[in-house]
């Protein structure tokens, strides 16, 4: 769809223990370098401990709000 190397990342656990991913996205015809990349990332941030955080536990935007103000921004409408 995107025709870029996209991955996603297991990073940690949050506050209820439910998993917390990272999703990375690359340069069209970088897959190597995403791979590497990725490996990083994983090596790294999989050791945080985001059980402490729990304003993570916060309910972001609806679907529905980001829609339409995405909707918004690009001048059309939502109706």
């Amino acid at each position: 769809l995107l025709h870029v190397p996209c991955i996603n990342i297991p990073v940690s656990k949050g506050p209820k223990g439910l998993p917390v991913g990272l999703q990375a996205v690359g340069r069209m015809d970088d897959d190597a370098r995403m791979l590497s990349a990725s490996n990083w990332i994983f090596n790294n941030l999989s050791k945080l401990d985001l059980r402490q955080f729990p304003s993570l536990e916060a309910p972001g935007p609806s679907i529905k709000a980001v829609t339409d103000m995405t909707l918004r921004v690009n001048g059309q409408r939502s109706d």
